[in-house]
């Protein structure tokens, strides 16, 4: 079953108002209706006629519907569907907006927002996806998009959007003709104009903040001042947001933003550039100022906790970058904040770093993995490969634990620690699961044929995935349909289910249970601090991290925890699964405390999916792997 990313204007599901591709002309007067005035106003703006629109996506019917609702608007539109046409058309013609989608095979929507950065008429870009993930939304933006749309397109969203792109490119067009590089001029047209501020919290957006920053480099060029550019994330939005809904989310914006603006002088900028992203613009004389501005902004959680009286543990990451050594541009010195905040979040949040320049790269280097896993998923290059665990008791095999592998053109095989992530962050880890069901599927049939239908088949389940309860329904769903016999699957969670919802956990651990699906504790001992949910859940299986296996050569300490750590499982009438066993030291200790199930180098590397069967029917025959343990 290949991975599908579905990629459909309306995402597989029914449009929002009824709109068919046989009521193209009911939706374009329902657009032209609701927007009549505004139309009206933009038109007259638009001394040489109407405004040029180029429309990107490599679904020809989409192509046709916008172009068929954008034209009836008034709008003169020009589509493409390949890559070969969209940069030939951006170099021949001259648009104003570029509507794209973001990934379309090899072309993707950043590379189009790239192309119109090397051009002299600049349009904007909107990006259309068929992602909902926050992440998504925040990195195009960065990238240089104008806005973005998230399918299914409301005909309003997506009609007031490219209204708002329109009025900002002929804004910059009238600013530039009137200001010069004067910033009080600049500061009265923007001021005076609408759709700079976000919906949400009222703040000054992320066209706003750019104008403002820049206005705040004219004035402090070639003083002794400084400006502090500071990005201040809410760490748990996302969640919030996931979990008890996006207006409850909005709601925890708004209270940090109000905190926010109590922090600073009235002379400094507050903006809301991302989902869950502010920043602030603070001019001053001494660059020690931004200390007690992070000192303030650090309390923020604690005055919210006492006086809203949540129970949410909250916290805000911060990135700092400083004018004029850390850029001297808007542009530089917002990226570089950010990769500065991007550098604390990957520390766990909850504090600020400051900008080195080496972070600046590393960032690059992520978003540019982040677009080539995009791509690889979308083209079915991730690969399976499993690992067989084998009884301490007679060593025979036991089944295997199926792994995700990816092998990238640029840099060959990628750790699953760099890139499953990435596809946690962007939520592509919920079709990834899914497509492992369909794969495993195949395998255990296979399995079955050959008369291993006792064996066990094992994989990973990401927290992602039982975040909200239809998708880990829905993923339940698809195993029942799908694999033959659901008995023998065990579902892999790592401690960190723990750290979100915990009714929503229970309510998802407890769909498995309920399908016979049996479920394993990863990693253990490496994550959640509290040993209270073993009792709470009950899992059939509980591995060994290879952490502690690996120093019980060495260590009295190391093996006396994973001594604990199994005769604890026994008593919670759990099985042990020992990771990472590479010596026949360590499976000899193992063997002697009554671990259940060795896994690991010393008998056997991961495989490719199609070779394990092959390899299980060799451990039968000559019953090779006997001896090891026997001898243990």
């Amino acid at each position: 079953m290949p991975i599908v990313v579905n990629q459909n204007l309306y995402h597989g599901r029914p449009p929002r108002m009824d709109f068919t591709r046989t009521t193209v002309a009911t939706h374009a007067w329902h657009i032209s209706c609701k927007g009549t005035l505004m139309m009206t106003e933009l038109a007259n703006d638009q001394i040489d006629g109407p405004a040029r629109l180029l429309v990107v996506d490599d679904e020809i019917w989409i192509c046709g519907f916008l172009k068929e609702v954008l034209t009836y608007n008034g709008y003169d539109v020009v589509t493409v569907t390949s890559e070969d046409e969209a940069l030939r058309s951006l170099e021949e013609g001259e648009f104003d907006l570029v509507l794209t989608d973001l990934m379309m095979g090899e072309l993707s929507g950043y590379d189009i927002i790239e192309k119109t950065r090397q051009l002299s008429y600049a349009p904007e870009v909107v990006v259309m996806t068929g992602n909902s993930a926050s992440e998504h939304a925040t990195r195009v933006l960065k990238f240089g998009a104008f806005d973005y749309l998230t399918k299914p397109i409301e005909s309003e969203r997506l009609h007031l959007t490219i209204q708002r792109a329109l009025e900002h490119r002929r804004l910059k067009t009238e600013v530039a003709r009137l200001s010069g590089d004067d910033p009080s001029v600049r500061a009265r047209v923007f001021e005076g104009s609408i759709g700079f501020y976000d919906s949400v919290t009222g703040l000054a957006n992320r066209s706003l903040l750019f104008d403002r920053l820049d206005q705040a480099i004219l004035r402090q060029t070639g003083t002794r001042k400084h400006i502090a550019v500071i990005v201040v994330s809410v760490d748990q939005y996302r969640q919030v947001s996931l979990v008890d809904g996006v207006a409850r989310g909005d709601a925890l914006l708004v209270t940090v933003a109000n905190r926010l603006q109590n922090v600073l002088f009235d002379r400094d900028t507050l903006a809301r550039p991302g989902s869950d992203e502010f920043a602030i613009v603070a001019e001053m004389d001494s660059a020690d100022t931004v200390m007690m501005i992070l000192s303030k902004v650090q309390q923020i959680p604690e005055l919210i906790r006492s006086s809203d009286g949540t129970e949410l543990r909250l916290s805000l990451s911060c990135g700092i970058a400083m004018f004029p050594g850390d850029g001297r541009t808007a542009q530089e010195l917002y990226s570089h904040a950010f990769a500065a905040l991007d550098t604390q979040q990957r520390r766990g949040g909850d504090g600020y770093q400051f900008y080195e320049s080496r972070q600046d790269r590393t960032v690059r280097q992520r978003i540019n993995l982040e677009r080539r896993l995009e791509i690889a998923v979308r083209s079915q290059q991730l690969t399976l490969s499993v690992q067989p665990y084998y009884r301490f008791a007679n060593g025979a095999p036991h089944g295997g634990e199926a792994l995700l592998r990816w092998k990238d053109e640029q840099e060959g095989h990628v750790s699953p620690a760099a890139f499953v992530p990435l596809l946690e962050r962007s939520r592509l880890i919920i079709p990834v699961t899914e497509w492992i069901v369909g794969e495993l599927a195949r395998l255990q049939t296979d399995m079955i044929q050959a008369g291993f239908q006792d064996y066990h088949l094992s994989f990973n389940v990401s927290p992602v995935n039982l975040q909200r309860y239809d998708d880990a329904a829905r993923l339940v769903a698809l195993m029942t349909e799908q694999l033959p016999d659901i008995h023998q699957i065990v579902v892999e969670l790592t401690e960190g289910i723990f750290l979100s919802d915990t009714d929503t956990t229970i309510r998802a651990l407890a769909l498995f249970r309920d399908a016979g699906i049996r479920t394993a504790i990863d990693d253990f001992g490496t994550g959640y601090s509290s040993l209270s949910y073993l009792t709470r859940f009950y899992f059939e299986f509980l591995k060994v991290d290879r952490s502690f296996v690996s120093k019980m050569d060495e260590s009295p300490k190391d093996e006396t925890v994973v001594s604990a750590i199994i005769s604890m499982a026994a008593q919670l009438g759990m099985a042990t699964v020992a990771e990472g066993v590479e010596t026949v030291t360590q499976a000899d200790k193992l063997k002697h405390l009554g671990c259940d199930l060795a896994q690991g180098y010393l008998f056997s590397k991961p495989m490719p999916a199609d070779q394990i069967v092959d390899h299980f029917k060799q451990c039968n025959e000559i019953e090779e792997l006997s001896p090891v343990l026997e001898g243990a």
